[in-house]
């Protein structure tokens, strides 16, 4: 076989192979804008359910015109609001019977690669939950969790009106204050749902306080609840993590 011959039987596969490439990629980022845009329209219309005001800032004098009910109508798995200051974070929460489900559907259940904000399938939500976990995913437009790594910052930090988290659930409407914020390798014991005992559940307390990049000053004991919401980082080999304990109830 001629030298030409071998050059052109090696080089048309290597051609097609990137060709194949290209289009695979070009594929991907029209699947992705497609999903971004249908999300956005999701996320203004979940919001036009709980808000008659679009401009309305959600705080603790207004929180009480959010009803989790009308979100129910459209989605029986809703359990949750959660609204976190200095971010985007301003979600209905849903539950799924795993944690897989909602990393690819939105809050309508179409298939999406935006996914959407969700609990822990082994939270309860009936007054019960030693630690309630939130997940999102990191999006590059800040969409969903993807502002949650803003709470590393000193300037997030030090505002204390970051630190007072918005949670409704069906048991009620609570401000969760925060004790711990880092970044961790990827892990699971960060989103423990529940503990045998008072001392392994102070234990895990202890561990997640000691990982905080700062000293919150929060007390929490046996008889405290918690929130924990994460997101991936560093291409889903670390884990942005805040944890807040139940501080009181909202009248």
């Amino acid at each position: 076989m001629s030298e030409k011959k071998i050059s052109k039987f090696i080089i048309i596969p290597i051609l097609l192979l990137f060709i194949s490439v290209f289009i695979y990629s070009i594929y991907n980022i029209v699947i992705w804008y497609i999903d971004g845009k249908n999300n956005d329209k999701i996320i203004e219309e979940t919001n036009s359910l709980i808000l008659e005001d679009e401009e309305e800032i959600i705080d603790e004098n207004t929180v009480n015109n959010i009803n989790l009910n009308l979100l129910r109508e459209k989605n029986n798995e809703v359990v949750g609001f959660i609204k976190v200051n200095g971010t985007q974070i301003e979600y209905s929460v849903v539950k799924h019977n795993n944690n897989s489900y909602y990393l690819t559907h939105s809050f309508d259940k179409s298939y999406n690669k935006y996914g959407w904000i969700f609990a822990h399938y082994a939270n309860k939500f009936d007054g019960t939950d030693k630690n309630i976990t939130l997940f999102g995913h990191n999006m590059r437009n800040g969409s969903m969790f993807g502002s949650l790594k803003n709470v590393l910052t000193p300037e997030w930090q030090l505002n204390e009106d970051n630190l007072r988290i918005i949670f409704i659930t069906q048991e009620g409407k609570y401000i969760y204050q925060v004790f711990s914020t880092y970044k961790v390798l990827k892990e699971e014991y960060f989103a423990t749902p529940s503990f045998k005992n008072d001392k392994e559940f102070l234990d895990f307390i202890n561990t997640i306080k000691s990982r905080s990049t700062r000293n919150y000053g929060i007390e929490v004991l046996e008889d405290d609840q918690i929130l924990t919401l994460s997101t991936c980082d560093k291409n889903n080999n670390y884990r942005v993590v805040l944890h807040a304990k139940k501080a009181y109830e909202i009248e």
